[in-house]
């Protein structure tokens, strides 16, 4: 199976920080890319889940994977089962990947803001790219066949 990656290269001479999110309009978070990224792949189902990472952490250039960031939510926020530790790297995309930015009022004073929550942005575009993945469309719409009689369904 081969599902969709919008992943752009976070490593080499045509890296892109942070990878497959970008930075809200407001400049206060980050936002999934959605349609919007330069990239649009079918990968094996193996590449995209644990071969290309998707995000690069600043100043450490540690990769993170879809498989690393999926399974970090799912066991410390609130999946089968809660780890009582978060992975330094989760804790590093809730908390905006030490990004900063100076923010300019209309009043013209300026504020200094810090990003949080990459891994919800990072989340998002990983659901839009299996819900936009071909394979996956093509299960949806095929027809629906009962195990048993092998006679065709109705969808409901």
């Amino acid at each position: 199976m081969k599902l969709r990656s919008t992943a752009v290269p976070v490593s080499g001479p045509n890296s892109h920080f942070p990878g497959f999110i970008g930075l809200e309009a407001e400049g206060t978070g980050f936002r999934p890319y959605g349609d919007d990224s330069p990239r649009d792949e079918q990968v094996e189902f193996e590449k995209w889940w644990s071969g290309e990472p998707i995000l690069k952490l600043p100043k450490s250039d540690e990769m993170i994977t879809r498989k690393q960031l999926i399974l970090a939510a799912a066991n410390t926020d609130g999946g089968a089962h809660v780890d009582t530790r978060r992975s330094t790297e989760y804790e590093r995309l809730e908390a905006g990947l030490n990004i900063q930015l100076v923010v300019g009022r209309r009043d013209g004073t300026r504020e200094t803001v810090t990003l949080r929550f990459a891994n919800l942005a990072a989340l998002r575009q990983i659901g839009h790219e299996i819900l936009t993945s071909n394979d996956v469309i093509d299960i949806v719409k095929a027809p629906l066949v009962d195990p048993w009689s092998g006679e065709p369904m109705k969808r409901e």
